[in-house]
């Protein structure tokens, strides 16, 4: 599923995906994965390389700065 609402980072991965010629799909989730709040968990990419498979988020601006759009505290320092 292609994302209509990509950020520019995620633009950037998407290219450099199509570049390696990677399989891979946008926005996935799974009904089993839930949060502490039990809502469902969702991922920016699920990418298929060499029989396995990667779950990647990309981690914008707005996780680590105070915004008027999200309402959550920002990380106090990016997660790898």
């Amino acid at each position: 599923m292609e994302s209509p609402q990509r950020s520019s980072g995620e633009k950037r991965v998407v290219e450099y995906l199509r570049a390696a010629g990677l399989q891979f799909k946008e926005q996935v989730s799974f009904p089993e994965l839930k949060s502490a709040l039990n809502r469902s968990l969702r991922f920016d990419f699920l990418v298929h390389a060499n029989k396995v498979d990667i779950l990647m988020e990309f981690q914008g601006p707005q996780h680590y700065a105070l915004s008027t759009v999200h309402q959550t505290p920002p990380h106090t320092a990016p997660v790898a």
